[in-house]
């Protein structure tokens, strides 16, 4: 009798002290693996944010931040010191001005994004001869990206010395090969490009050469095709510059353009699928406040 006691509250022999077959781990295991999954997609999120994190301009720097970021190696913490500048600028905010010499140094630099986002930075403040000067320096520079961002920024300082430059934002650019070859790859009409951004590759006597381009842009027409040899200087392809680049081209005519630049404009003025409304709307002012000063 007091066995079958013991047996019946599981107080016998060792084997009737746990269950013949163990208990299914039927409120454990789910938890667990919501645990791993919650895990693994915060994993997954933090990732891209870790590569975000460094690039992205909007992210607020204090006053020593901005001052290590401007002496910084790494040109896009320069570049970020400078947006942030940029913003306080906009904001009439003073105190920024004892990194003024900083941004006119930054004109020499031998970035080429940085000397292009300077050039748009110092436009935030058109009452400083030192910006003024540095800007039509900058007219001459290499790089017709900085050259395009340097005479529209002169406008802000009722400085007409850009036009040309100017109104060639309007009109295509010829890419050309550096030399004969043999066209391997090529970009297709209608593609959007980076600045810098591989647009052709060349057999150049068993040698590839990329050919990049100068500015951030659209394919407008292709020249050439793979496997076609051609010569150097011959033409590859045509692109226009990009979008918001078109529109502040047009947006500055409007205030220092002439007669004769009513073609260029007027191009931009038609109904076209390639031709954004944006761009039309503000041809068609620019062409009627340029007839108003004729």
């Amino acid at each position: 009798m007091w066995l079958r006691f013991w047996l019946a509250l599981g107080m016998g022999s060792p084997l009737h002290s746990r269950p013949v077959f163990p208990a299914p781990a039927t409120q454990n295991t789910p938890l667990r693996n919501r645990i791993l999954f919650l895990s693994a997609v915060w994993i997954i999120a933090l990732i891209p944010l870790f590569f975000w994190h460094g690039p992205w301009f909007g992210r607020p720097l204090s006053d020593q931040q901005i001052d290590s970021y401007l002496h910084d190696q790494n040109p896009r913490h320069v570049e970020h010191a400078m947006v942030q500048l940029g913003e306080r600028m906009g904001r009439r905010d003073q105190t920024v001005e004892v990194w003024y010499p900083t941004l006119v140094a930054l004109a020499d630099s031998s970035d080429e994004d940085i000397r292009s986002t300077d050039a748009q930075i110092m436009a935030e403040d058109s009452r400083q001869p030192a910006f003024h000067d540095a800007l039509r320096r900058m007219l001459h520079d290499g790089s017709a990206a900085v050259r395009n961002q340097a005479a529209l920024s002169l406008v802000r300082f009722s400085d007409p010395l850009g036009h040309d430059q100017i109104v060639s934002i309007l009109q295509p650019i010829i890419v050309t090969a550096p030399t004969d070859g043999r066209i391997l790859e090529i970009a297709k009409a209608g593609a959007n490009v980076s600045r810098d951004e591989n647009v052709a590759r060349l057999d150049c006597n068993g040698r590839a050469v990329e050919i990049h381009a100068a500015i951030a842009g659209r394919i407008h027409t292709v020249l050439g095709h793979p496997g076609e040899n051609i010569s150097g200087n011959a033409g590859l392809l045509t692109m226009y510059a990009s979008t918001d680049d078109l529109w502040k081209a047009l947006r500055a005519l409007a205030i220092i353009g002439r007669p004769d630049d009513l073609p260029a404009v007027e191009s931009w003025t038609g109904l076209s699928p390639n031709i954004p409304e944006r761009l039309r709307q503000q041809a068609m002012l620019t062409d009627k406040l340029i007839r108003e000063r004729k």
